[in-house]
């Protein structure tokens, strides 16, 4: 069996701030296979987008990853060197942000930025960049692409700026693409295009994705495997027919619960009494305790370890625990 193309393994990242310290990754663990897409969905504030930064190395000041590993092609990211992690970036793995009118440069023309990440990993002349800077447009849905790529992202759509920044994350056919939340901003018809999109490049480039959302309604449309995160972790990870079919974690269960479905008939939808927890504070026990319905007392008193119910589900609830 082969190993994953990123295994994130015990991953804690912290922000060090007046109000004390704030653990917005808290010990997940993720895997991703090559050519596989991974959904990682949570309610907002859950880690989701610290994660993805983390992977990177790209957390803002003052935070700081302070514990695990971060495996990408059988090395550590975490034992690289500035210069290294740079060659990485944009290369081998790439992001997609969740608002490309922020990401995008507006003094300079998509065109040339996407040259920019072509000739600062590529060995090619400026004319061979610029022939396959045109392909990327075409690939990404761009009419006409020699017009186009002389405008800049200000002139542009935000569904045009999206495919620009997924030209952009393409340009050196990454191994990995790390999307966070990139249909928030659009319509439905533009979030269904840019879907569909990333589907078509998984399977012609053969990159593994790790999609991030709240949206669970993407995970279905577009993902193979599944995360669900709460206060930091996962606590829940399966294939995605396995999750949607078969969930086992009470605060999956209630979150599915909670979403409006053609074949079945309710009066009230279910909702989740209660809070998230503060993540400034210490959490003792499971973090999803204060809210569950099953809790018990070991719940209140250790963090549950990750616990497999088979080959590649695996749930964090003492409730799984083998007598």
């Amino acid at each position: 069996m082969l190993p994953p193309l990123l295994d994130v393994r015990d991953l804690e990242t912290s922000f060090f701030t007046e109000r004390g310290i704030v653990k917005a990754v808290d010990g997940v663990n993720l895997s991703i296979d090559k050519g596989e897409i991974v959904g990682l969905v949570g309610e907002s504030g859950c880690g989701k987008s610290t994660l993805g930064f983390s992977i990177l190395r790209l957390v803002p000041p003052p935070g700081k990853i302070v514990k695990g590993e971060i495996w990408f092609n059988g090395e550590n990211l975490l034992k690289k060197s500035k210069e290294e992690i740079r060659r990485i970036r944009g290369c081998q793995i790439s992001m997609i942000f969740q608002e490309p009118s922020t990401s995008l440069n507006p003094v300079f023309t998509v065109g040339n930025q996407i040259l920019e990440a072509i000739l600062l990993h590529q060995n090619v002349s400026k004319d061979e960049a610029k022939k396959i800077m045109i392909g990327l447009l075409g690939m990404v849905g761009i009419p006409e692409p020699e017009r186009v790529e002389k405008f800049y992202s200000l002139d542009l759509s935000g569904g045009m700026q999206q495919r620009i920044m997924i030209a952009i994350a393409i340009a050196c056919k990454p191994k990995l693409i790390i999307a966070d939340e990139p249909t928030t901003a659009l319509d439905v018809t533009t979030q269904t295009q840019i879907l569909d999109l990333l589907k078509g490049i998984q399977k012609e480039l053969g990159t593994s994705i790790l999609y991030i959302t709240h949206n669970l309604a993407v995970i279905c449309q577009l993902c193979d495997k599944v995360g669900i995160a709460y206060a930091g972790d996962i606590v829940e990870f399966a294939d995605k027919t396995v999750c949607f079919k078969e969930p086992k974690h009470p605060y999956t269960i209630k979150l599915f619960n909670a979403i409006p479905r053609l074949d079945k008939k309710v009066d009230r939808l279910e909702t989740i009494a209660g809070s998230v927890p503060d993540p400034s504070k210490p959490i003792r026990g499971c973090s999803f305790q204060p809210r569950c319905d099953f809790s018990m007392k070991i719940c209140n008193e250790q963090k549950p370890p990750p616990f497999s119910l088979k080959p590649g589900h695996m749930v964090k609830c003492w409730l799984f625990k083998r007598k």
